[in-house]
């Protein structure tokens, strides 16, 4: 964080206010200078606009103003710590692995070992012999930012096919972040009074997120049409549904290797 103004001190432990949630100093400063700040809530619940306004809590001598200073604005949201499940997954790759010097499992493996990766698709040979494209997801199964891109790849092969990290001479690794594809959902539904529209719509949008949360972080690559239905009828107020479509087509949604469902609009209707 960029503190101007003049003379005056910034102490660890200083409280800051960006969007709703609370930041401290965690280290002293000099005013004018930059402060490295935490979050003092937890995980994905970190979620600011990178360009919002910077509010000292108690206020302080001789801060005149404070801003955000980051490499990549799309890396200063939090990502969740590894749940005990991913961490079993996580072994459970290890052991089950075929080491192969550079084969698919491999990977696969590296990556795990990158905070913030929650899941990687690896393509070997994509554009011809010796090359391997790596698409990244984080760990709250999102497209990767920028800079887990950059830590990947850096890990992987920081220069093309030289072997200078865990890839074999003679790899050239591409690393994207995986490619989010919007959902429209439309459905006529009918309800049992107990519960607006507005608010079955909002549960029902958060319910299909958590589904596609989950398509995210496996390897299915088919947002099922009968599955949102499933979604649905599960929302608490909701009857039956008809006519319901998926960016416009009442049929499963085949995404690519690199893809990843992202919700889009939600329009339901009564009946």
């Amino acid at each position: 964080m960029q503190c101007t103004g003049t003379s005056g001190r910034i102490f660890v432990g200083d409280r800051f206010l960006i969007d709703t949630v609370y930041f401290k100093a965690t280290k002293q400063i000099d005013i004018p200078g930059v402060v490295a700040i935490e979050s003092e809530t937890t995980g994905s619940q970190t979620v600011v606009d990178y360009n919002a306004e910077v509010l000292s809590v108690e206020g302080i001598p001789g801060l005149e103003a404070a801003s955000l200073v980051f490499e990549h604005a799309e890396d200063f949201n939090g990502v969740d710590a590894e749940s005990d499940e991913d961490l079993r997954e996580r072994y459970y790759i290890t052991v089950r692995r075929n080491p192969g010097s550079g084969n698919i499992a491999d990977y696969e493996y590296w990556c795990s070992e990158i905070t913030g990766v929650g899941k990687v698709i690896v393509q070997p040979l994509w554009n011809g012999g010796g090359t391997v494209k790596v698409t990244v997801l984080d760990s709250n199964g999102d497209p990767a930012s920028p800079g887990l891109v950059t830590d990947v790849k850096e890990y992987l092969d920081p220069v093309d096919g030289l072997g200078m990290g865990k890839a074999p001479i003679g790899a050239h690794v591409t690393v994207e972040p995986a490619v989010a594809i919007a959902i429209d959902i439309v459905a006529s539904i009918r309800l049992n009074g107990s519960k607006s529209l507005a608010d079955v719509q909002a549960e029902f949008a958060n319910d299909v997120e958590s589904y596609f949360t989950s398509i995210n972080l496996s390897s299915n690559r088919t947002v099922i049409l009968n599955m949102i239905g499933s979604v649905m009828v599960n929302v608490s107020g909701v009857i039956d549904y008809d006519n319901l479509t998926l960016n416009g087509v009442s049929e499963n949604i085949i995404l690519g290797v690199n893809e990843i469902p992202a919700l889009g609009t939600v329009t339901l209707s009564e009946v």
